[in-house]
C-alpha cells in the first residue's frame, strides 16, 4: 500500500486537504435526548451557545449575544447562565423590560434568591417603571393632540372634559365641563 502523495503548494485545496486559512470544521452536536435541565447534548449545546454569547458580550455585540442566549435557553430551559447573560445583553442593548424579565425568571423560578439576579431586579424595576410612565405620558400627550385636532372643528378641546378615576373598579368617569 502506498500513501497518497502530499499536497504541494501549487495543488488546489481538496476535500481531504483544507486550505491553510480555512476555519476549523464546526463541531456537530446532534439533538440528543438530554432534555430540559438534564445532561447530554442539549446541555452541551446550551453551554456552547451561552459561552459564545459571553464572547459577544465582551465584544459589545449585544444582538448576537441575545440570539445565542435564546438558542441556549431553547436547548436547556433551566440553564441559569443563559438567562443571566441574556439579561445583561438586553440591558446593555437598551431592552430594560427584557432584561428585567430574564432576571425575574432566575430570581423567582430557576434559582430562588440568586443574589446577582435579585440585585438586577432591584436595579431594573424602577428604571422600567420610569420608562413605562414616560411612554404613557407621551402616548397621552399624542392622544390629547389628536383629540384637540378633532374637537377643534366643533369649538371644543380635551380641556372641556374631566376624567376621574374610580379607585374601586379602576375605570374612569368622563364629564363635560363648560369653560
Amino acid at each position: 500500500w502506498d500513501p497518497p502523495p502530499a499536497a504541494t503548494p501549487s495543488d488546489p485545496p481538496s476535500r481531504t486537504t483544507p486550505a491553510k486559512d480555512a476555519p476549523p470544521p464546526a463541531v456537530a452536536v446532534s439533538n440528543g435526548s438530554g432534555g430540559s435541565g438534564g445532561g447530554g447534548t442539549d446541555r452541551i449545546r446550551a453551554i456552547c451557545h451561552a459561552n459564545r454569547a459571553a464572547c459577544y458580550l465582551s465584544m459589545e455585540r449585544f444582538e448576537e449575544a441575545v440570539a445565542d442566549c435564546t438558542a441556549a435557553i431553547a436547548a436547556d430551559a433551566a440553564y441559569v447562565k443563559a438567562y443571566l447573560r441574556r439579561g445583561t445583553a438586553r440591558e446593555r442593548a437598551g431592552d430594560l423590560e427584557g432584561a428585567l424579565a430574564d432576571n425575574e425568571k432566575v430570581a423567582d423560578e430557576l434559582e430562588v434568591g440568586h443574589a446577582g439576579a435579585a440585585a438586577a431586579v432591584a436595579r431594573l424595576r424602577p428604571a422600567v417603571e420610569r420608562k413605562r410612565e414616560e411612554m404613557k405620558d407621551e402616548m397621552m400627550g399624542k392622544l390629547k393632540d389628536l383629540g384637540n385636532s378633532i374637537l377643534g372643528n366643533f369649538g371644543l378641546s380635551t380641556d372641556n372634559f374631566k376624567a376621574e378615576k374610580d379607585d374601586a373598579t379602576g375605570s374612569y368617569n368622563i364629564q363635560f365641563v363648560q369653560n
